[in-house]
């Protein structure tokens, strides 16, 4: 099994009315109060998702990371295949590519795996 493997800074900027710009600062390697934070990030595709049986193997490599008190923050795809058989049933069921319903059925192969994986 391939795991991809991504560490990086977690954040977020928000524009506000003004123009000014307000973010939380990155959580690797930056002080936040007295503590430090430990934080990996694992991205899961559809080459280590080929199905439910897989989420074993990802759940293992998490908890991996977890019992060495890094922070995970894991990043699913759809289950292989799962996209495809999503775009195919929007287009059977008459959806054109700018469809505004679309993307919400196809967002549930992603939301599957998340919620099968957060079990």
């Amino acid at each position: 099994m391939r795991i991809e493997r991504e560490a990086g800074a977690v954040s977020s900027d928000a524009n506000v009315a003004d123009g000014r710009t307000r973010g939380a600062p990155p959580l690797i390697g930056h002080s936040i109060g007295h503590s430090r934070l430990n934080c990996v990030v694992l991205k899961f595709g559809s080459s280590v998702l080929g199905g439910a049986e897989d989420l074993r193997a990802v759940v293992t490599e998490i908890y991996r990371h977890v019992r060495t008190g890094q922070h995970v923050v894991a990043v699913v795809s759809a289950f292989l295949g799962e996209t495809d058989r999503l775009i195919e049933e929007a287009r059977r069921f008459g959806a054109s590519p700018g469809s505004a319903h679309a993307p919400g059925l196809i967002a549930l192969g992603e939301k599957r795996a998340a919620a099968l994986l957060a079990i």
